[in-house]
């Protein structure tokens, strides 16, 4: 389920807005709770921006960007069945190897919290799998994940 930054943290690196996040979370369990087959990806659907600025280039920093990762990932972070999206469709970024650095500092930060989900790592050109051989991809390949292997690693 997609959400959007500035609601679920308001300021950028502050903590979570409690009573959003009861919101949000009574969806994602009743998503869960419709089959035992169903799972549920978490997505930060912000296209690796805050207010416009792109993520560690002009915009939030890695820090700002990984505190909402910090705070989700002990809520759902012993839950196999939900998926962690750490941005939706990241699109004109400027440099693609510091927006790679930016993810590889989500994954630190939720594997940190102790999460051992499943990752949805984002490309770039909203994640296209056209652009993704060309792109962000030969960077992405190289995410590592502090849980050993890729195996828990989606792009």
């Amino acid at each position: 389920f997609p959400l959007a930054w500035q609601l679920m943290t308001p300021t950028v690196g502050g903590p979570i807005n409690e009573t959003f996040f009861a919101i949000y979370d009574k969806t994602v369990q009743a998503a869960l709770a419709s089959s035992s087959d169903a799972h549920v990806i978490v997505n930060l659907h912000n296209y690796a921006r805050w207010n416009g600025g792109i993520i560690s280039q002009g915009g939030a920093t890695n820090a700002e960007f990984t505190s909402i990762w910090s705070q989700l990932a002990p809520k759902y972070g012993s839950n196999e069945r939900i998926i962690l999206g750490i941005m939706n469709e990241p699109h004109d970024i400027p440099s693609i190897e510091a927006w790679v650095s930016s993810v590889q500092y989500a994954v630190d930060a939720i594997r940190k919290e102790g999460a051992t989900n499943f990752l949805l790592l984002p490309g770039s050109s909203w994640a296209s799998t056209q652009a993704f051989p060309t792109e962000a991809g030969p960077l992405l390949v190289k995410v590592e994940d502090p849980l050993g292997g890729t195996d828990k690693l989606i792009f």
